[in-house]
């Protein structure tokens, strides 16, 4: 079973989570603090993310609800590895960007 499943509510402002899946069971919210009062009594950590043009992206993780074991989860711990994973989804999202911007440049070869 996956650890963590990205998560999208296009009807709702592109809204995008991470599922974590295994215990403790919860929905974190990702998004830009400028855009979102992380200070909302939820708990929270942010990071930065230079992205593959150089240019420096900084993300919040809000731990919107936890499903189960809410009185003995690690916060911190459990958001640095949602972090871990979904830095891998942003280089792997810049990575495809980039040989899409390469294909387009040079033609797709077959």
């Amino acid at each position: 079973m996956y650890r963590f499943l990205l998560a999208e509510n296009p009807m709702r402002e592109g809204r995008v989570f991470i599922l974590h899946t295994v215990a403790p069971k919860c929905l974190i919210e990702v998004a830009e603090p400028q855009s979102d009062p992380v200070s909302s009594g939820y708990p929270h950590q942010v990071f930065s993310y230079t992205n593959i043009d150089g240019v420096k992206e900084t993300w919040a993780l809000i731990v919107r609800d936890v499903y189960d074991q809410p009185d003995i989860i690690d916060v911190g711990k459990l958001l640095q590895r949602a972090w871990k994973w979904y830095r891998a989804y942003l280089e792997n999202e810049d990575k495809n960007i980039d040989e899409d911007r390469r294909n387009e440049y040079y033609g797709t070869v077959n």
